[in-house]
């Protein structure tokens, strides 16, 4: 079994927060519409970056690095306390 791996940064393009402002959360305790629910592929973990509000999903196989799967933004500074669904081709680093 493969061990998990924290993220080192925000892949939103526009964001360049790095580890410490990125935490990982629990998708039934957190406002996150069943839309966005839906793209979580199995055993994938779900960060949030506290700077920019970027919620995305990671999927680890093997020794390749991660693969990323943009949610959206929650708690943003043009939409606070509302989770804003983006684009599965959202772009992202």
């Amino acid at each position: 079994m493969p061990r998990k791996r924290k993220t080192t940064a925000c892949p939103a393009g526009d964001c360049g927060a790095t580890s410490p402002r990125i935490v990982e959360i629990d998708v039934n305790r957190f406002p996150i519409p069943q839309e966005a629910k839906g793209r979580i592929k199995e055993n994938g973990i779900v960060f949030r970056c506290s700077y920019c509000g970027f919620v995305w999903a990671e999927t680890h196989s093997g020794l390749l690095s991660p693969q990323v799967t943009p949610l959206g933004f929650y708690d943003s500074f043009r939409k606070p306390n509302e989770f804003k669904l983006v684009p599965t081709n959202y772009d992202t680093r």
